[in-house]
Order: structure tokens, then C-alpha cells, then sequence
């Protein structure tokens, strides 16, 4: 059978690499769900449990950078299936872990395997897919990713409730063996006008090289920056505090927590979509990220100061954070459409690092800061009980980044005027014709 770019089998290929990155973000993000019954099992305190959490972004900040050499060498779908079966293994080991320690190796041993998840998706949607139709093939494989912050919350909640927590991973871990043998089945590399990039070879100096075009490149530092920013309610409250936050400061219970912590990638869900498909050109994305940085920082605000319990107002916070956050997909867009062919792979690994590191550093952050707070108060479960004060400090530490986002909009409005002024300053982003990999030469 011939695979040709943007056919239905690029689509179907590209949606079942991305079960991976939705199993690899049902991970991450589960111990939201699961923060007071870990917090009880191994007497952690607030900082600890983001310690424990981190451990996953560990595996992947150490990973990222020969993650995106091993894609440039390598089959995409051999490295798609033995990085999944590192993940689930992690998993399972994670299901028997007796104490903090055990827990922290295995939590970073699915980080290892995770690391690859998004790059392996990036790689095969830059692949795939045309430069027009890159934008929403991403926001389409975002949002499948998503759908497992949804599954890490209520369904996880209810199966701990059921089984504890930790039959309910182990059951999350047989689900994400069936994810790996759909890629095992349906999985392939390339179109078949496109050579099998697995030959390529880079020496140290034109990995060099390829490292400085991406570092100058002024595209890769605000689509980083601005991502990680706006990944901020996912990363730090999606996936850790945002259940345990609804559940000691607005006094719900652990399952309206978690339905309200869930909205947040509710809201993701529907506005990655529709902001990979409005992101047609420059101008629009500038919108774009003016619109979503202004209105989530306005959001995050209302939910500092808002001193009700109202189940539906919360709701409806969580959800349109969720919702205009989701422009922060279109970050991965401006450094893939502003880098040549060879620097793909390599941009996109610099790209996650800012993601998992600025996100794992802001977690530890936010937890320190509720410790350095916290009144010493104890719940019945032997669980650590923070004030509403205390969440509104961390919040307000969250906040600065979110302003910072909106100023990163701005710049990158700059910059499309200053290529409109200066045309011949601009990079040749048309790579609807994206060959094999050629690497320069030293």
C-alpha cells in the first residue's frame, strides 16, 4: 500500500502515535488524583509530594536532548514501541512500590520512557503532514494527549475507590498495553516517497552546529517560553495541587475535586483544536497567544480572589483556564515553522526541555512555598492541611509567569512586523516539501 502526506492513513497513523502520548499524559498527571491517598501511604509532606511527582519530569529533562538524536537515528516506530514498554513497566513497578524511594526510581523510569511520547508525535506530524496542515495535525494529537488528564482524574478516582490505588494503575497499565500493540500494528515511518530516515548519521560537530541554529533561532525561545508558561495549569495544578487545593480550601469532596480539576483538560480539549486550525499564518497566531495569555491570566486571578464554594463558578473557572491555556499548543507550531528541516527533531527536544523543566522547577516551587507556610494543621487521614492563604501565595507565584506570557505575545508581534518590514530577513517556513533529513556538513 502507498502512504502519501496528508492521506486518511497519515491521519490514522498519527492519531494512534499519539495513544502514546495520551497514556505517557495520563501518567504524569495522575497523582492530582491520587496527591492525599500517596501523601498518607508515604507520609510526605507538600514538598515531597512534588519531589515524588517531579521524579517523572526528571526522567524526562535527562532524556530529552538524546531522545531527539536516537528519533535522527532510528526507526520512529521501534523507538514508539520500546520507549512505551519502558513507560507501562514503570508503571506496574510503580503499583508495588513499598516506600518513597521505590516510588521515586519508578516514577522515573516511566519519565524515561514518556520523554518520547510528544517528539515521537512531533516527528511523525512533521513528516506526515505539509506545513498548512502541520498546525492542526498537532492540535489533534494535543488534544487526544489531553483526554488522558480527563482519564487521570474521576475514572481513576473511581477505580481507586474500587480497587486502591494501586489496583487502579495496574489497570491503567494493562490499558496502556493495549495502546502499545495498536502502534505495534499500524505504525509507520514514512510516506512512501520519503526515504526511511533511520540511516541518518550526525557527528558531534554538526550535532554542534544544528544546536547553535536552534539556541540563535530568537522563534525557539518565545514558542518555549510562551509554552511553558501557558502549560502552567496543566503541568503545576492539573497535575498535582488542583484536586487537593478544591478539596482543602473550597471544602469539596475528593470526587468534586477531582470533576473540577478534570474541566481544566476539558477546556484543553476543545481550544487545541480550534486554536491548531485557526493558526493559519503569523498574524493569527499572534492573536492567538495575545488572546490566551490576557484571559488566562484574568482567570487566574479571579480564582485567587474568589472567596465563594460555588461548584459551577469553579467549574466554569477551571474550564475556560483550560480553554484559553490550549493556545499554548500553537508555541510548538512558531519554533516548527521557523526551523529548517535539519533542526526539527533538535528544536522540538529544546522545546520540551523548557516545558518539563520550567514546569517540574515551578511544581517544587509551588509546594515550597505552601510547606514554608503551612499552619501545622493535620487532617484524620494524616494528611497535610493548607490554608486558603497559602494557596494564594503560591497562586500569585503562578501569576508571574502568566504575565510573562503576555509580554512574550507581544514580542513575537514584533517580530512578524519587523519580517513584513524586512522581508528578506525572514526564514522560509514553506516546507510543504519536507524531505529526508540531510544534515549539513561540518
Amino acid at each position: 500500500m502507498a502512504y502519501q502526506k496528508n492521506s486518511f492513513q497519515a491521519w490514522i497513523i498519527c492519531i494512534t502515535a499519539s495513544l502514546f502520548f495520551c497514556f505517557h499524559f495520563t501518567e504524569a498527571t495522575v497523582m492530582d488524583a491520587l496527591s492525599a491517598q500517596l501523601m498518607q501511604t508515604f507520609q510526605l509532606t507538600a514538598a515531597s509530594l512534588a519531589n515524588l511527582s517531579a521524579s517523572y519530569f526528571y526522567g524526562n529533562l535527562i532524556c530529552l536532548i538524546p531522545a531527539g538524536i536516537i528519533l535522527d537515528r532510528f526507526s520512529t516506530k521501534k523507538v514508539v514501541c520500546l520507549m512505551f514498554s519502558l513507560l507501562i513497566l514503570g508503571s506496574v513497578f510503580f503499583c508495588f512500590s513499598g516506600g518513597f524511594y521505590t516510588a521515586f526510581i519508578s516514577r522515573f523510569i516511566e519519565g524515561v520512557g514518556g520523554t518520547f511520547a510528544f517528539l515521537c508525535c512531533l516527528r511523525l506530524a512533521s513528516t506526515w503532514f505539509t506545513s498548512d496542515k502541520l498546525p492542526l495535525a498537532l492540535g489533534i494529537i494535543i488534544t487526544i494527549a489531553f483526554i488522558g488528564g480527563i482519564l487521570s482524574h474521576e475514572p481513576i478516582i473511581m477505580l481507586t475507590n474500587s480497587f486502591g490505588w494501586r489496583g487502579a494503575l495496574f489497570i491503567l497499565s494493562f490499558i496502556g498495553l493495549i495502546a502499545l500493540l495498536l502502534n505495534y500494528l499500524f505504525l509507520r515511518d514514512n510516506p512512501s516517497d520519503i526515504p526511511d530516515e533511520k540511516q541518518i548519521r550526525l557527528t558531534f560537530t554538526q550535532l554542534t552546529i544544528q544546536l547553535k541554529k536552534v539556541l540563535t533561532n530568537p522563534y525557539t525561545w518565545i514558542g518555549a517560553l510562551y509554552t511553558t508558561f501557558l502549560n502552567l495549569p496543566v503541568l503545576v495544578l492539573g497535575a498535582l495541587w488542583s484536586t487537593i487545593y478544591l478539596h482543602q480550601v473550597h471544602s469539596f469532596s475528593i470526587d468534586q475535586a477531582s470533576i473540577i480539576a478534570s474541566l481544566t483538560f476539558f477546556g484543553l480539549i476543545i481550544g487545541t483544536p480550534i486554536a491548531g486550525y485557526y493558526a493559519k499564518n503569523e498574524q493569527r497566531i499572534a492573536v492567538l497567544l495575545l488572546l490566551g495569555s490576557f484571559l488566562s491570566t484574568l482567570l487566574l486571578y479571579l480564582l485567587i480572589f474568589y472567596p465563594g464554594n460555588s461548584f459551577f463558578f469553579l467549574s466554569l473557572i477551571f474550564f475556560a483556564l483550560g480553554l484559553f491555556s490550549s493556545t499554548q499548543s500553537v508555541g510548538y507550531s512558531i519554533v516548527l515553522t521557523n526551523s529548517k528541516t535539519d533542526i526539527i527533531s533538535l528544536a522540538s527536544s529544546i522545546i520540551s526541555i523548557f516545558v518539563m523543566a520550567g514546569g517540574t522547577i515551578i511544581k517544587i516551587l509551588f509546594g515550597i512555598i505552601l510547606d514554608h507556610a503551612w499552619p501545622g494543621h493535620i487532617t484524620q487521614s494524616a494528611v497535610r492541611s493548607f490554608s486558603a492563604m497559602n494557596f494564594k501565595f503560591a497562586l500569585l507565584f503562578l501569576s508571574v509567569f502568566f504575565i510573562a506570557s503576555i509580554l512574550l505575545a507581544f514580542y513575537y508581534r514584533f517580530k512578524i512586523m519587523q519580517k513584513t518590514v524586512h522581508p528578506q530577513n525572514a526564514i522560509d517556513i514553506k516546507n510543504s516539501d519536507r524531505k529526508k533529513f540531510e544534515p549539513e556538513e561540518a
